[in-house]
C-alpha cells in the first residue's frame, strides 16, 4: 500500500469514556464500598407505619469520595423523577452525569469540593429536597484505590491543598505500614500497599508532627480474588483450580453462554458455556503452572490472557458496534473565573506599570493570558476563550481593578487552577514573549459557575531554562513510512489535585536528533508551586498528515516514556530506557495468517505487557483483544469456529495493532483492565500492520 496503516484513534478502546467508572479507566472514583453489593431499588429507610416526606433525600452510596471528584454515587431518598438536578454543596452536578433510576434512585459522577461535609440537594421542578452533610469529601485519595490482599500494589496519595505531607512521612492501611514510601511532594506520595484482609482499609499519613495526621476512612478496599472493579487477573497462583468470569466491558453484566477455553487444544476438558452469572470454573489435578485461557461470544469482541498464573480471571468482553450509532450524549459546560492580576511596582501592589516585564520597544506591547488547568496531560484544558470570554489583559486604564488588572478565563469544571502568563507581544508579527507568571490554585469550579474575586499574584520570573537530554530513543528516519521521522518532547507542570499547566510552549519537534533540548522561560517550584512536579513526555513518532481533517499528526510507529515527579529544574532531565517499537513477522504485512499463528519482534526493552488488537479494515470492528507478558511476542489463536461453534473470521483484510505498556509497580499476575488506562504508564510504544484471516 502507498500510505502507512495509521493507528486512528490510537488510544479509543484503552480507556472507556468520561464518566464511566468501569474497568479500563477507574481512576479515583472506583466505588471501594461493599455495603451495597446488592441493589433492589429500593429504599432502605421506608417504613409505611411511618408518615414520610414524598420527596426526600436519605443517603448517598459511597458517602465519601475524592475531593476532584469524578466518583459514581448512589442517591437515595423519594420522589425523584427525570429532569430532576442534583447539587453536592453549592456546585450542580452536570445533566450528563446524572441519570434517574427510579423514584428512590440517581445516579451521579460527583464534582469537584473543598474536602469536609457538604449537603446533597435534589431540585425537581419547584421542590427541593436536601439531606444535611449527606456526602463527605475526602482530603487525600489513594490511585488505584482496590488491591490484592497480598499488599505490593504500588498506590499513589493525592492530597489536596489542606496537606502538607511530612518529607518522613508514614502511611498505614488500617494501622500496617506501607513500604516503598516516597514523599514528592507536600501534596503526593507513593508508595507499595502492606497485607491486608478483605474489605475497606483505613489509610492514614503521619508525620513528625502528631497534629499533621491525615486519615481517610474507607480509602482503600482488599480483595482477595480478581479485581471486582477492574477485572483481571487474581486469587494468587492456580492450584487445581482457576476461576472464570465473563462480563460486559460496559454494562458489567454477566454474558451468559459465553464460551471459555484453557489453551488451545480442542481435546481439553477445561473449556465449556458460562452460567448464569457468566461464571465457570475449570478444575483438575494436573491445573498449575501458567495458563492461557480464551473468552469468546458472537456478538462480542474475543479476549484471550497469554501466559497467567492467578487462581481468578475477570474478562470484559467488548461488545461490537451497532450498525447505527445512538444519539450524542448531553453536551458538557465548563466555569468563567475572573479577577485581578496583581503586580508589584514601587514596592506596592495595586494598578500602576508592570515592572517584572521589560518596557516593550516601539512594536511591542505589554499583554497578559489567563488559562485555566488541564485533567492530565493527557486532557488539555479548553479553550480558555470559550462562551465569548476573553483571556486577554492589556496594562491599559481600560483594564484595570481595585488592585491590578482584570482578568477572565473559561475553565474546565472541577479543582483547578487559574494561572496567568504576562509578556511583550510583538504587534507587527504577534509573537507573544512571557516574562512573568502568577497562579491562583485550590479554585473549585461547578458546571456553569461564575467564579469572581480570584486574585492572581505576578510575583514569578520565567528565567529559568529547563534542559532535556534523550538518551538512545529509536533512531529517526526523514521520510521514512515504516519507522518514525520525528522527535516530539512536551513539558507540563503537574500541580496534583488542581489539574496540569499546559503552556504553548510547552512542545519541542526535531528532525535532526539532536538529543539535547532547552526549554527556556520556565520558573522553580517554589511559593505557590512548592507541591507541584515537572512532567516530561518524549517520544519517536513518525509525522503525518490526517486525510480527513488535513491537520498535522504524530503517529505509528512510536515509543514514549514519560518521566514525572521532577521537582529539581536545575538538573538536566534524562529521558532513557525507551520501548522497542513492535514489528510485523509472521505473516508479512497484508499477508494470510498460516495455522492461526501470530508473531511479531522488537529491539530494545520490552514493555511489562502488550495489549494486541484485530479489528476489521477499513470499518475497525473490533475482533479479537489479546494480552501477553512483556517477554511474549507470538501466540497461536484457538479455532473458535471449530470448538465453539463461531462464525469464521472475516476474509480480505483486518488490522493488527500491537501497543506495549509500562506501568510503575505492574506484576503481571494482577493484571486487570485499569492498567489499559495510560494515567497508569509511563512508556508505552506501538504500531498497526494489514494482514487476512483468509483470502476473499
Amino acid at each position: 500500500m502507498a500510505k502507512r496503516l495509521v493507528l486512528l484513534l490510537v488510544f479509543a478502546g484503552l480507556a472507556l469514556g468520561c464518566g464511566h467508572s468501569g474497568p479500563g479507566d477507574p481512576g479515583p472514583d472506583a466505588d471501594g464500598d461493599a455495603a451495597d453489593a446488592v441493589d433492589t431499588g429500593t429504599d432502605p429507610s421506608s417504613d409505611p407505619e411511618v408518615e414520610e416526606d414524598p420527596f426526600a433525600v436519605t443517603s448517598c452510596n459511597p458517602y465519601h469520595g475524592p475531593f476532584t471528584g469524578g466518583q459514581e454515587v448512589v442517591i437515595r431518598g423519594r420522589g425523584f423523577d427525570d429532569g430532576a438536578v442534583v447539587y453536592f454543596g453549592e456546585h450542580m452536578v452536570h445533566d450528563a452525569d446524572t441519570t434517574v433510576e427510579d423514584i428512590h434512585r440517581i445516579t451521579v459522577m460527583t464534582p469537584a469540593g473543598a474536602p469536609g461535609p457538604v449537603d446533597v440537594r435534589v431540585v425537581l421542578g419547584d421542590e427541593e429536597a436536601v439531606k444535611e452533610d449527606a456526602y463527605t469529601y475526602d482530603i487525600f485519595h489513594v490511585t488505584p484505590d482496590s488491591g490484592s490482599i497480598a499488599g505490593g500494589t504500588y498506590v499513589t496519595i493525592t492530597g489536596s491543598s489542606e496537606t502538607d505531607f511530612d518529607p518522613i512521612a508514614m502511611v498505614l492501611f488500617d494501622g500496617r505500614e506501607a513500604v516503598e514510601v516516597d514523599v514528592v511532594s507536600g501534596t503526593s506520595i507513593t508508595c507499595r500497599t502492606p497485607q491486608g484482609t478483605v474489605g475497606p482499609a483505613n489509610v492514614t499519613v503521619t508525620g513528625s508532627d502528631p497534629y499533621e495526621e491525615y486519615e481517610v476512612r474507607e480509602a482503600y478496599t482488599y480483595y482477595n480474588h480478581a479485581d471486582p472493579i477492574n477485572g483481571g487477573l487474581g486469587g494468587g497462583p492456580i492450584d487445581g483450580t482457576v476461576n472464570v468470569t465473563v462480563l460486559d466491558y460496559y454494562t458489567e453484566e454477566p454474558i451468559v453462554a459465553a464460551f471459555a477455553i484453557l489453551g488451545i487444544s480442542g481435546d481439553t476438558s477445561y473449556q465449556g458455556l458460562t452460567d448464569i452469572h457468566g461464571q465457570i470454573t475449570f478444575s483438575g489435578p494436573d491445573l498449575t503452572g501458567r495458563q492461557s485461557v480464551t473468552a469468546a461470544k458472537e456478538e462480542y469482541q474475543t479476549t484471550t490472557i497469554e501466559e497467567f498464573d492467578a487462581a481468578d480471571v475477570t474478562i470484559f468482553l467488548l461488545r461490537k458496534p451497532d450498525p447505527e450509532p445512538g444519539p450524542l450524549p448531553p453536551g458538557r459546560y465548563g466555569a468563567v473565573v475572573e479577577g485581578e492580576l496583581v503586580f508589584s511596582h514601587a514596592g506596592e501592589f495595586g494598578p500602576g506599570p508592570w515592572e517584572i516585564v521589560p518596557d516593550p520597544d516601539d512594536d511591542e506591547e505589554k499583554v497578559a493570558f489567563t488559562f485555566g488547568t488541564g485533567w492530565s496531560i493527557w486532557y488539555a484544558p479548553p479553550a480558555p476563550t470559550l462562551g465569548g470570554t476573553t483571556n486577554e489583559t492589556r496594562d491599559v486604564s481600560a483594564h484595570a481593578g481595585e488592585y491590578g488588572y482584570r482578568f477572565a478565563c473559561f475553565v474546565r469544571p472541577g479543582a483547578v487552577a487559574v494561572y496567568s502568563l504576562a509578556g511583550l507581544r510583538n504587534t507587527t508579527t504577534g509573537v507573544f514573549t512571557p516574562y512573568a507568571f502568577g497562579i491562583a490554585r485550590n479554585i473549585v469550579a461547578g458546571p456553569g459557575e461564575f467564579i469572581s474575586g480570584i486574585y492572581i499574584y505576578m510575583t514569578h520570573e520565567l528565567n529559568v531554562p529547563l534542559r532535556v537530554r534523550l538518551d538512545d530513543p529509536p533512531p529517526i528516519t526523514f521520510g521514512s513510512l515504516t519507522e518514525p521521522d520525528t522527535y516530539k518532547l512536551d513539558v507540563f507542570i503537574d500541580l496534583g489535585g488542581d489539574g496540569v499547566i499546559f503552556r504553548e510552549n510547552r512542545t519541542r519537534i526535531d528532525k535532526d536528533g539532536d538529543l539535547e533540548y532547552v526549554f527556556p522561560g520556565w520558573l522553580p517550584l517554589e511559593a505557590e508551586l512548592n507541591d507541584a512536579t515537572y512532567v516530561v513526555k518524549a517520544g519517536a513518532y513518525r509525522e503525518d498528515i490526517n486525510d480527513l481533517t488535513g491537520m498535522l499528526e504524530y503517529t505509528n510507529p512510536y515509543s514514549v516514556r514519560i518521566e514525572s515527579s521532577i521537582t529539581n529544574i536545575w538538573e538536566e532531565v534524562l529521558i532513557d530506557e525507551f520501548l522497542g517499537i513492535p514489528r510485523q513477522v509472521d505473516p508479512e504485512y497484508a499477508a494470510v495468517v498460516v495455522d492461526s499463528r501470530m508473531e511479531f519482534e522488537h529491539e530494545r526493552s520490552a514493555p511489562d505487557f502488550w495489549d494486541v488488537r484485530l479489528e476489521s479494515y477499513p470499518d475497525g470492528v473490533p475482533l479479537w483483544r489479546l494480552i501477553l507478558p512483556g517477554d511474549m511476542t507470538s501466540y497461536t489463536l484457538p479455532d473458535l469456529t471449530l470448538l465453539a461453534g463461531l462464525p469464521e473470521p472475516p476474509s480480505g483484510y483486518s488490522v493488527w495493532k500491537v501497543y506495549g505498556i509500562e506501568a510503575p509497580g505492574f506484576v503481571y499476575d494482577e493484571w486487570s483492565y485499569r492498567y489499559l488506562s495510560r494515567s497508569y504508564w509511563s512508556a508505552y510504544s506501538a504500531d498497526a500492520f494489514l494482514f487476512q484471516f483468509s483470502i476473499d
